[in-house]
Protein backbone atom coordinates (compact mmCIF):
# COMPACT_ATOMS: atom_id res chain seq x y z
CA UNK A 1 0.00 0.00 0.00
CA UNK A 2 1.58 3.04 -1.23
CA UNK A 3 1.60 6.23 2.19
CA UNK A 4 3.08 9.18 0.24
CA UNK A 5 4.45 9.50 -3.51
CA UNK A 6 6.78 12.58 -4.31
CA UNK A 7 7.15 13.37 -8.17
CA UNK A 8 9.99 15.21 -9.43
CA UNK A 9 11.15 16.71 -12.67
CA UNK A 10 13.71 18.50 -14.40
CA UNK A 11 13.52 19.99 -17.82
CA UNK A 12 15.79 22.94 -17.93
CA UNK A 13 19.12 23.11 -19.70
CA UNK A 14 17.74 20.47 -22.50
CA UNK A 15 16.90 17.83 -20.00
CA UNK A 16 13.01 16.06 -19.67
CA UNK A 17 13.36 13.49 -16.94
CA UNK A 18 11.48 12.61 -13.51
CA UNK A 19 12.03 11.26 -10.80
CA UNK A 20 9.52 8.86 -8.55
CA UNK A 21 9.85 8.57 -5.04
CA UNK A 22 7.32 6.37 -2.87
CA UNK A 23 6.92 4.96 0.77
CA UNK A 24 5.21 1.86 0.75
CA UNK A 25 3.69 -0.42 3.76
CA UNK A 26 5.10 -4.04 3.79
CA UNK A 27 6.11 -6.81 5.68
CA UNK A 28 5.09 -5.08 8.68
CA UNK A 29 7.33 -2.34 7.86
CA UNK A 30 8.09 0.24 4.91
CA UNK A 31 10.09 0.37 1.86
CA UNK A 32 11.05 3.04 -0.19
CA UNK A 33 11.06 2.77 -3.88
CA UNK A 34 12.77 5.32 -6.67
CA UNK A 35 11.65 5.43 -10.31
CA UNK A 36 13.28 7.66 -13.28
CA UNK A 37 13.62 8.20 -16.74
CA UNK A 38 12.72 10.45 -19.75
CA UNK A 39 8.97 11.44 -19.04
CA UNK A 40 6.82 9.44 -21.06
CA UNK A 41 8.86 6.65 -21.49
CA UNK A 42 8.96 3.30 -19.62
CA UNK A 43 11.13 4.17 -15.93
CA UNK A 44 13.90 2.45 -14.40
CA UNK A 45 12.58 1.10 -10.79
CA UNK A 46 14.42 0.12 -7.84
CA UNK A 47 14.19 0.06 -3.91
CA UNK A 48 16.29 2.01 -1.88
CA UNK A 49 15.51 0.07 1.47
CA UNK A 50 17.63 -3.44 1.19
CA UNK A 51 14.44 -4.09 3.59
CA UNK A 52 11.35 -2.94 5.66
CA UNK A 53 12.25 -0.23 7.86
CA UNK A 54 10.31 1.53 10.70
CA UNK A 55 7.96 4.55 8.96
CA UNK A 56 10.23 7.26 10.91
CA UNK A 57 13.01 5.88 9.03
CA UNK A 58 11.46 5.07 5.72
CA UNK A 59 10.25 8.63 5.39
CA UNK A 60 13.65 9.81 6.39
CA UNK A 61 15.39 8.14 3.93
CA UNK A 62 13.05 8.84 1.43
CA UNK A 63 13.22 13.27 2.19
CA UNK A 64 17.29 12.54 2.10
CA UNK A 65 16.77 11.18 -1.71
CA UNK A 66 13.96 13.84 -2.68
CA UNK A 67 16.63 16.56 -0.95
CA UNK A 68 19.59 15.14 -3.29
CA UNK A 69 17.34 15.11 -6.44
CA UNK A 70 16.35 19.34 -5.44
CA UNK A 71 20.42 20.18 -5.11
CA UNK A 72 20.41 18.75 -8.77
CA UNK A 73 17.83 20.94 -10.01
CA UNK A 74 15.17 19.06 -10.11
CA UNK A 75 11.61 20.82 -9.23
CA UNK A 76 8.55 18.56 -7.07
CA UNK A 77 6.09 18.60 -9.92
CA UNK A 78 3.25 16.52 -6.98
CA UNK A 79 3.42 15.34 -3.80
CA UNK A 80 0.87 13.51 -2.00
CA UNK A 81 -0.22 11.16 1.03
CA UNK A 82 -2.63 8.62 0.58
CA UNK A 83 -3.17 6.63 3.55
CA UNK A 84 -2.32 6.70 7.08
CA UNK A 85 -0.25 2.81 8.00
CA UNK A 86 -2.42 0.13 9.18
CA UNK A 87 -1.00 1.02 12.91
CA UNK A 88 -2.62 4.06 12.36
CA UNK A 89 -5.87 3.45 11.39
CA UNK A 90 -8.34 3.59 14.16
CA UNK A 91 -12.55 2.49 14.08
CA UNK A 92 -12.88 1.89 10.56
CA UNK A 93 -13.61 -1.60 8.99
CA UNK A 94 -10.94 -3.00 6.71
CA UNK A 95 -12.95 -4.73 4.40
CA UNK A 96 -13.53 -2.41 1.10
CA UNK A 97 -17.04 -3.79 -0.22
CA UNK A 98 -17.94 -2.79 -3.74
CA UNK A 99 -19.81 0.11 -3.49
CA UNK A 100 -21.66 2.93 -4.97
CA UNK A 101 -21.47 6.40 -4.57
CA UNK A 102 -24.01 9.05 -4.35
CA UNK A 103 -24.17 12.75 -3.58
CA UNK A 104 -27.59 13.50 -2.05
CA UNK A 105 -27.64 17.20 -3.92
CA UNK A 106 -28.02 15.18 -6.64
CA UNK A 107 -29.69 11.81 -6.12
CA UNK A 108 -32.53 13.10 -4.47
CA UNK A 109 -31.97 11.34 -0.80
CA UNK A 110 -31.62 13.12 2.18
CA UNK A 111 -28.60 13.05 4.58
CA UNK A 112 -27.84 9.69 7.44
CA UNK A 113 -28.29 10.21 10.93
CA UNK A 114 -25.34 10.86 12.14
CA UNK A 115 -24.94 10.88 16.02
CA UNK A 116 -25.14 13.92 18.14
CA UNK A 117 -21.77 15.15 19.87
CA UNK A 118 -22.60 15.08 24.05
CA UNK A 119 -23.77 17.95 25.69
CA UNK A 120 -20.11 18.53 26.83
CA UNK A 121 -18.11 18.59 23.65
CA UNK A 122 -20.97 21.00 22.01
CA UNK A 123 -20.25 23.03 25.14
CA UNK A 124 -16.53 22.87 24.72
CA UNK A 125 -16.22 23.37 20.78
CA UNK A 126 -18.70 26.63 21.21
CA UNK A 127 -16.48 27.73 23.60
CA UNK A 128 -13.16 27.69 21.32
CA UNK A 129 -12.94 30.98 19.66
CA UNK A 130 -11.52 31.37 16.27
CA UNK A 131 -8.83 34.19 15.65
CA UNK A 132 -10.68 36.75 13.46
CA UNK A 133 -8.15 39.60 13.03
CA UNK A 134 -8.48 39.43 9.50
CA UNK A 135 -11.09 41.82 7.84
CA UNK A 136 -12.62 39.80 4.65
CA UNK A 137 -11.45 42.38 1.56
CA UNK A 138 -11.82 39.84 -0.91
CA UNK A 139 -14.43 37.47 -2.49
CA UNK A 140 -12.62 34.54 -4.13
CA UNK A 141 -14.96 32.06 -6.41
CA UNK A 142 -14.90 28.89 -4.60
CA UNK A 143 -16.69 25.60 -6.13
CA UNK A 144 -19.13 23.17 -5.89
CA UNK A 145 -17.37 19.26 -6.43
CA UNK A 146 -19.69 16.83 -8.74
CA UNK A 147 -19.01 13.84 -9.82
CA UNK A 148 -17.10 12.20 -12.97
CA UNK A 149 -20.36 10.93 -14.01
CA UNK A 150 -22.06 14.42 -13.10
CA UNK A 151 -19.52 16.05 -15.26
CA UNK A 152 -19.64 13.83 -17.89
CA UNK A 153 -23.56 14.05 -18.05
CA UNK A 154 -23.22 18.22 -17.78
CA UNK A 155 -20.53 18.55 -20.97
CA UNK A 156 -23.34 15.56 -22.78
CA UNK A 157 -26.30 18.04 -22.09
CA UNK A 158 -24.67 21.45 -22.73
CA UNK A 159 -23.00 20.54 -25.63
CA UNK A 160 -23.18 24.39 -27.32
CA UNK A 161 -21.14 25.25 -25.18
CA UNK A 162 -17.39 25.23 -24.72
CA UNK A 163 -15.82 23.53 -21.55
CA UNK A 164 -12.08 23.99 -20.28
CA UNK A 165 -10.29 21.82 -17.34
CA UNK A 166 -7.31 23.23 -15.59
CA UNK A 167 -5.57 20.57 -13.01
CA UNK A 168 -6.73 21.41 -9.13
CA UNK A 169 -3.55 22.33 -7.56
CA UNK A 170 -3.27 20.82 -3.95
CA UNK A 171 -2.03 23.88 -1.84
CA UNK A 172 -3.43 27.17 -0.19
CA UNK A 173 -5.38 29.46 -2.05
CA UNK A 174 -3.56 32.55 -2.32
CA UNK A 175 -5.44 35.71 -4.34
CA UNK A 176 -2.52 37.97 -5.50
CA UNK A 177 -2.94 41.85 -6.10
CA UNK A 178 -0.84 44.58 -6.99
CA UNK A 179 -1.96 47.89 -6.60
CA UNK A 180 0.50 50.96 -6.68
CA UNK A 181 3.29 48.85 -6.33
CA UNK A 182 2.09 47.12 -2.94
CA UNK A 183 1.24 43.81 -2.65
CA UNK A 184 -0.78 42.29 -0.99
CA UNK A 185 -2.24 38.73 -0.46
CA UNK A 186 -6.03 36.83 0.54
CA UNK A 187 -6.57 33.41 1.56
CA UNK A 188 -9.65 31.27 0.65
CA UNK A 189 -12.08 33.19 3.22
CA UNK A 190 -10.77 36.66 2.01
CA UNK A 191 -8.53 37.64 4.49
CA UNK A 192 -5.28 39.46 4.05
CA UNK A 193 -2.44 37.22 4.59
CA UNK A 194 1.07 37.67 4.42
CA UNK A 195 2.40 36.56 0.91
CA UNK A 196 5.56 34.20 0.93
CA UNK A 197 8.65 36.48 0.64
CA UNK A 198 10.35 34.02 -1.57
CA UNK A 199 7.27 35.09 -4.20
CA UNK A 200 7.65 38.76 -3.43
CA UNK A 201 10.14 39.79 -6.52
CA UNK A 202 9.07 37.76 -8.99
CA UNK A 203 5.28 39.20 -8.20
CA UNK A 204 6.61 42.90 -8.66
CA UNK A 205 8.26 42.04 -12.36
CA UNK A 206 4.90 39.81 -13.17
CA UNK A 207 3.07 43.31 -12.56
CA UNK A 208 5.81 45.77 -14.10
CA UNK A 209 4.51 49.11 -13.58
CA UNK A 210 0.92 48.29 -13.49
CA UNK A 211 -1.55 46.54 -11.35
CA UNK A 212 -2.01 42.46 -11.02
CA UNK A 213 -5.04 40.55 -9.65
CA UNK A 214 -4.34 36.94 -10.00
CA UNK A 215 -5.64 33.65 -8.29
CA UNK A 216 -3.10 31.03 -7.08
CA UNK A 217 -2.58 28.27 -5.15
CA UNK A 218 0.55 28.92 -3.03
CA UNK A 219 2.54 25.63 -3.11
CA UNK A 220 5.38 26.85 -1.14
CA UNK A 221 8.79 25.86 -2.32
CA UNK A 222 7.06 24.69 -5.90
CA UNK A 223 5.75 28.51 -5.62
CA UNK A 224 3.09 30.58 -7.20
CA UNK A 225 -0.08 28.24 -9.40
CA UNK A 226 -1.54 30.64 -11.43
CA UNK A 227 -4.62 29.52 -12.84
CA UNK A 228 -7.37 32.58 -13.00
CA UNK A 229 -6.09 36.86 -13.76
CA UNK A 230 -8.98 39.74 -12.97
CA UNK A 231 -6.51 42.01 -13.81
CA UNK A 232 -3.11 42.14 -15.96
CA UNK A 233 -0.96 44.03 -18.32
CA UNK A 234 -3.30 47.47 -18.05
CA UNK A 235 -6.35 45.21 -19.00
CA UNK A 236 -9.03 44.58 -16.64
CA UNK A 237 -10.78 41.10 -16.78
CA UNK A 238 -13.13 40.86 -13.70
CA UNK A 239 -15.97 40.64 -16.00
CA UNK A 240 -14.24 38.94 -19.06
CA UNK A 241 -15.80 35.75 -20.03
CA UNK A 242 -13.28 32.37 -19.21
CA UNK A 243 -12.06 32.13 -23.14
CA UNK A 244 -10.61 35.79 -22.51
CA UNK A 245 -8.90 35.64 -19.51
CA UNK A 246 -6.92 31.84 -21.08
CA UNK A 247 -5.14 34.49 -23.62
CA UNK A 248 -4.64 36.68 -20.46
CA UNK A 249 -2.73 33.63 -18.57
CA UNK A 250 -0.76 32.56 -21.77
CA UNK A 251 0.39 35.95 -21.71
CA UNK A 252 1.79 35.46 -18.25
CA UNK A 253 3.18 32.16 -18.53
CA UNK A 254 5.25 33.66 -21.54
CA UNK A 255 6.43 36.61 -19.22
CA UNK A 256 7.02 33.92 -16.96
CA UNK A 257 9.46 31.90 -19.00
CA UNK A 258 11.31 34.81 -20.72
CA UNK A 259 11.77 36.73 -17.79
CA UNK A 260 12.79 33.56 -15.37
CA UNK A 261 10.03 34.02 -12.59
CA UNK A 262 10.45 30.68 -11.85
CA UNK A 263 8.69 30.71 -8.60
CA UNK A 264 5.60 31.39 -11.07
CA UNK A 265 3.26 28.40 -12.86
CA UNK A 266 0.45 28.85 -14.95
CA UNK A 267 -2.17 26.30 -15.17
CA UNK A 268 -2.93 26.39 -18.59
CA UNK A 269 -6.20 25.23 -19.62
CA UNK A 270 -7.58 22.18 -22.06
CA UNK A 271 -10.57 22.33 -24.02
CA UNK A 272 -12.77 19.77 -23.32
CA UNK A 273 -15.15 18.80 -26.53
CA UNK A 274 -17.10 15.91 -24.86
CA UNK A 275 -17.47 13.58 -22.04
CA UNK A 276 -14.65 11.17 -23.09
CA UNK A 277 -12.15 13.71 -23.54
CA UNK A 278 -12.96 14.99 -20.03
CA UNK A 279 -12.71 11.13 -19.03
CA UNK A 280 -9.23 11.32 -20.60
CA UNK A 281 -8.18 14.23 -18.56
CA UNK A 282 -9.54 12.89 -15.17
CA UNK A 283 -7.98 9.66 -15.87
CA UNK A 284 -4.28 11.73 -16.32
CA UNK A 285 -4.71 13.21 -13.64
CA UNK A 286 -4.92 10.51 -11.29
CA UNK A 287 -1.58 8.38 -13.00
CA UNK A 288 -0.26 12.18 -12.13
CA UNK A 289 -1.63 11.89 -8.76
CA UNK A 290 -3.16 15.37 -8.91
CA UNK A 291 -6.12 16.54 -6.40
CA UNK A 292 -8.23 16.27 -9.37
CA UNK A 293 -9.54 18.79 -12.44
CA UNK A 294 -11.79 21.96 -12.22
CA UNK A 295 -14.09 22.45 -15.20
CA UNK A 296 -14.91 25.72 -16.34
CA UNK A 297 -17.80 26.80 -19.32
CA UNK A 298 -15.72 29.30 -21.42
CA UNK A 299 -18.20 32.04 -20.68
CA UNK A 300 -18.21 31.74 -17.57
CA UNK A 301 -17.13 35.48 -15.33
CA UNK A 302 -15.45 35.16 -12.50
CA UNK A 303 -17.92 34.94 -9.24
CA UNK A 304 -17.03 35.43 -5.89
CA UNK A 305 -18.45 32.98 -3.15
CA UNK A 306 -19.93 29.74 -3.56
CA UNK A 307 -23.06 29.52 -5.76
CA UNK A 308 -25.83 27.63 -4.00
CA UNK A 309 -26.36 24.87 -7.39
CA UNK A 310 -23.43 23.05 -9.46
CA UNK A 311 -22.17 27.00 -10.86
CA UNK A 312 -20.87 27.41 -14.33
CA UNK A 313 -16.68 26.08 -12.41
CA UNK A 314 -16.81 22.76 -11.04
CA UNK A 315 -14.23 20.69 -9.17
CA UNK A 316 -14.07 16.87 -10.08
CA UNK A 317 -11.50 15.37 -6.72
CA UNK A 318 -9.30 12.45 -7.33
CA UNK A 319 -10.32 11.83 -3.86
CA UNK A 320 -12.84 12.83 -1.28
CA UNK A 321 -12.03 15.45 1.17
CA UNK A 322 -13.80 17.46 3.94
CA UNK A 323 -12.85 20.73 6.87
CA UNK A 324 -14.05 18.70 10.05
CA UNK A 325 -13.98 20.40 13.49
CA UNK A 326 -11.14 18.35 16.11
CA UNK A 327 -14.25 17.75 19.10
CA UNK A 328 -12.21 15.06 21.12
CA UNK A 329 -8.68 13.85 21.98
CA UNK A 330 -8.54 10.15 22.40
CA UNK A 331 -6.31 8.95 25.53
CA UNK A 332 -3.15 8.25 25.34
CA UNK A 333 -3.43 7.78 21.37
CA UNK A 334 -2.83 9.99 18.43
CA UNK A 335 -5.92 10.23 17.11
CA UNK A 336 -8.42 13.15 17.32
CA UNK A 337 -12.50 12.71 16.71
CA UNK A 338 -14.27 14.23 14.20
CA UNK A 339 -17.56 16.64 13.85
CA UNK A 340 -19.45 18.47 11.71
CA UNK A 341 -22.64 20.33 12.04
CA UNK A 342 -25.79 18.84 10.48
CA UNK A 343 -28.90 20.25 8.53
CA UNK A 344 -30.37 21.25 12.01
CA UNK A 345 -27.14 23.23 13.38
CA UNK A 346 -26.04 20.22 15.44
CA UNK A 347 -22.80 19.28 16.14
CA UNK A 348 -22.53 15.38 15.21
CA UNK A 349 -19.21 13.00 15.38
CA UNK A 350 -18.28 11.75 12.19
CA UNK A 351 -15.82 9.23 13.86
CA UNK A 352 -11.82 9.27 14.18
CA UNK A 353 -8.30 10.30 12.46
CA UNK A 354 -5.08 9.50 12.84
CA UNK A 355 -2.24 12.37 13.20
CA UNK A 356 1.00 10.89 11.81
CA UNK A 357 3.83 10.89 14.18
CA UNK A 358 5.60 14.26 12.19
CA UNK A 359 2.68 16.44 12.87
CA UNK A 360 1.33 18.46 15.93
CA UNK A 361 -1.79 17.03 17.13
CA UNK A 362 -4.22 19.92 16.72
CA UNK A 363 -6.24 21.54 19.51
CA UNK A 364 -10.08 20.81 20.18
CA UNK A 365 -11.77 23.08 17.85
CA UNK A 366 -9.41 23.56 15.35
CA UNK A 367 -10.48 23.17 11.71
CA UNK A 368 -8.44 20.14 10.05
CA UNK A 369 -9.15 18.62 6.52
CA UNK A 370 -9.16 15.16 6.03
CA UNK A 371 -9.65 12.47 3.21
CA UNK A 372 -11.71 9.76 3.21
CA UNK A 373 -13.25 7.27 0.69
CA UNK A 374 -16.93 7.48 1.36
CA UNK A 375 -18.87 7.88 4.48
CA UNK A 376 -19.32 4.64 6.08
CA UNK A 377 -22.52 2.68 8.12
CA UNK A 378 -25.79 4.38 9.46
CA UNK A 379 -23.75 6.40 12.13
CA UNK A 380 -21.80 8.28 9.19
CA UNK A 381 -18.41 7.57 10.15
CA UNK A 382 -15.50 8.88 7.71
CA UNK A 383 -14.21 5.50 5.55
CA UNK A 384 -10.76 5.62 5.63
CA UNK A 385 -9.77 9.05 6.59
CA UNK A 386 -5.92 10.50 6.47
CA UNK A 387 -5.01 13.70 8.09
CA UNK A 388 -4.24 16.21 5.51
CA UNK A 389 -3.49 19.95 7.69
CA UNK A 390 -4.48 22.20 10.14
CA UNK A 391 -6.88 24.86 8.12
CA UNK A 392 -8.33 26.46 10.99
CA UNK A 393 -6.49 29.56 9.38
CA UNK A 394 -9.08 29.95 6.05
CA UNK A 395 -11.93 27.89 6.97
CA UNK A 396 -14.20 28.78 9.78
CA UNK A 397 -15.91 26.25 12.12
CA UNK A 398 -19.38 27.38 10.64
CA UNK A 399 -17.60 26.46 7.16
CA UNK A 400 -17.82 22.82 8.23
CA UNK A 401 -20.87 20.49 7.36
CA UNK A 402 -22.08 17.60 6.23
CA UNK A 403 -23.08 19.10 3.21
CA UNK A 404 -19.42 18.30 2.61
CA UNK A 405 -20.13 14.93 2.33
CA UNK A 406 -19.94 12.19 -0.35
CA UNK A 407 -21.91 9.09 1.12
CA UNK A 408 -21.97 5.53 0.36
CA UNK A 409 -25.55 4.95 -1.53
CA UNK A 410 -26.76 2.13 0.50
CA UNK A 411 -26.53 4.57 3.94
CA UNK A 412 -28.97 6.96 2.59
CA UNK A 413 -32.66 6.99 2.45
CA UNK A 414 -34.96 8.52 -0.32
CA UNK A 415 -35.83 11.73 1.10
Amino acid sequence: MIIHATRLTKTTEGNFKEYNVTVEEKDGGFVVLFSYGRIGSNLVKGQKTQAPVTFEEATKIADRLIQSKLKKGYVIASTNDFETTSNQRDDVNSNVPDIEISDPKNDGVSEITFTPASDDIVNQIEFVKQSDNHKKVFSPQLLNAVTEERASFIITDDWLETYFCQIKADGERRVVRVSGGEIEAYNKRGCVVQLNEQFTNDIINLASENDLLIDCEDMGVNGLYVFDVLQFNGVDYSTAPFENRILALKEIGHKAEYANLSNITVLLPLEINNADTLQKAIHYSKQQNEEGIVLRKGSSIYAGGRPNKEGDALKIKNTNSASVIVIEHTHNKRSVSLGLYNASNQIVSVGKVTIPPNKDIPNIGAVIEVHYLYVNGEQGALFQPVFKSDRSHEVTKEECTTDQLVYKKESLQVA
